[in-house]
């Protein structure tokens, strides 16, 4: 899975954002002065996950935690499609499967890893990077652990999932909910029904209360211009269903609505219909009659796990239709037939293998990483670094560099309150950066007198001319000007 899909650099893509808090909290750099840093946290058990594993391990322990995070997903998706279909029956089928479970999440086939394995509205479970989203691989364990009877660890794992993502919160709920309906309606357990529900409330009580109480100082209309920001500006791609709604989320739902019709016999079968209903019903209804306040929430997040589930479903029941006809062959003949799937994965793992050095390798090379070195080893406490907010290339520079900057666009926060003024400083960074000449100037000197700004980076293409600053240090792409 590991080579197949690759991992990315650490502290890329969408990790700057949720490794923030908890590097400034194990004192990185000067970091903790940073403003989105003593925001409010809305990952604390993550950010102390982060937090400890600076203080007392190593950077590489993060790509250690995906590793386990994969293996875990590979398990329980192996180990589910055995329960239902019978697959360890023969060893050449269950090798086959596992194959081609795993080079099928290679990106080699141009967009089939997404459709089979991957949510709509651009979710996923993380395979590439450590974040918060790849403990959703603990929600298919929960399930593989209910369909082996064991009632305790399914409930812990589902408290897992809850405690460290409160995203995930409303899949767990779904997952939750179909258990006790299988437990009530199908086997007349209502005692172990009631005790699995409770164990999982009590599991995610705290985080519960603390999303509840996330916004009591902000007032109702604070928290609806905050939800609008977040839901119709900042990520709607994740909330507005007519900018997901696609020829690919059509495909996932018919591969959830198929292995929905294979489970109708099993125990699985009151997990996916509820899940999916918790998914489609609030897309339908919110595509004709949007309101963000349930947007904002994501319901359409449990195809993150509902998805790949229902792909190893189609997968396991196709492999076990073909068993008889396999069983007929010599032991020769199936042992030729494992040496080409060998073949297959090895051919496509040296793929992946190359295609990972050609990342790393480019971003070791980009262009932002000497400006982001000179502000790593110059900057002292005090620092707070005015960048592009809208520059992708250096949405890492408070992770990478340990320096404060003022706001991007990246990272924004889910407290009402700090939403208002993330988005309020967003507005005035991009004030300054498509100003010219001196206006700049004069924006800068009124953001100055508001902020404890010390530093500006600029692009090579548009240079500062301050009579207040004072350029110290300039590459082919960047300039950095200190705040006089």
């Amino acid at each position: 899975m590991i080579a197949v899909g690759g991992l990315r650099v650490l502290y890329s893509g969408n990790q700057p954002h949720k490794f923030t808090i908890g590097l400034a909290n194990a004192g990185l750099g000067v970091l903790q002065s940073d403003w989105f840093a003593n925001s409010a946290d809305s990952l604390p058990v993550f950010s102390w996950l982060v937090k400890i594993t600076y203080l007392y391990g190593q950077p590489w322990f993060f790509y250690g935690y995906q590793v386990i995070m994969l293996g875990i997903y590979l398990f329980s998706l192996t180990g589910i499609a055995k329960k239902l279909f019978d697959l360890d029956k023969n060893k050449f089928l269950l090798f086959t499967f596992v194959v081609i479970l795993v080079v099928t999440h290679s990106p080699l086939w141009h967009g089939l890893d997404d459709v089979l394995y991957f949510g709509v509205a651009g979710q996923d479970m993380g395979f590439a990077r450590f974040l918060p989203n790849a403990f959703s691989a603990i929600l298919l364990l929960s399930i593989y652990f209910y369909l082996e009877n064991k009632y305790t660890l399914s409930v812990l794992c589902i408290g897992v999932v809850g405690i460290v993502f409160s995203g995930y919160m409303i899949g767990a709920a779904a997952v939750t909910l179909g258990i006790m309906w299988n437990e009530v309606f199908n086997h007349r357990q209502y005692k172990r029904a009631l005790l699995i529900g409770a164990g999982a409330l009590v599991m995610v009580l705290p985080i519960v209360i603390l999303n509840v109480r996330a916004n009591a100082g902000a007032t109702s209309t604070q928290i609806a211009e905050a939800v609008h920001i977040l839901a119709d500006i900042r990520i709607p791609q994740h909330t507005q269903v007519t900018m997901w709604w696609n020829i690919q989320a059509f495909i996932k739902l018919l591969i959830a609505l198929a292995a929905l019709v294979l489970v109708r016999k099993t125990e699985l079968f009151p997990l996916f219909w509820i899940s999916l209903g918790i998914a489609v019903v609030p897309s339908i209804l919110l595509a004709f009659f949007p309101v963000n306040s349930i947007a904002i929430f994501h319901p359409w997040r449990v195809s993150v796990w509902l998805v790949p589930l229902g792909a190893i479903v189609l997968l396991g029941f196709g492999i076990s239709k073909i068993q008889r006809w396999v069983d007929k062959f010599h032991v020769e003949t199936q042992v030729l037939g494992g040496v080409m799937m060998t073949g297959l994965l090895l051919a496509v793992v040296v793929w992946g293998l190359d295609a990972q050095m050609e990342k790393i390798a480019y971003y070791e090379e980009r262009a932002a990483r000497p400006m982001m070195d000179f502000a790593a080893v110059t900057s002292v406490a005090g620092d707070v670094y005015l960048v592009p907010p809208r520059d992708g290339a250096i949405i890492d520079m408070r992770v990478y560099a340990g320096v404060p900057i003022f706001i991007n666009w990246n990272s924004s926060p889910w407290n009402a309150l700090d939403v208002l003024e993330w988005y309020e400083r967003v507005l005035t960074a991009d004030s300054f950066y498509e100003a010219e000449d001196d206006l700049a100037c004069d924006l800068l000197t009124e953001m100055v007198s508001e902020y404890p700004l010390t530093h500006v980076v600029r692009s090579v293409v548009s240079p500062l001319s301050c009579e207040f600053t004072q350029k110290i240090y300039k590459d082919k792409v960047y300039l950095i000007y200190e705040i006089e």
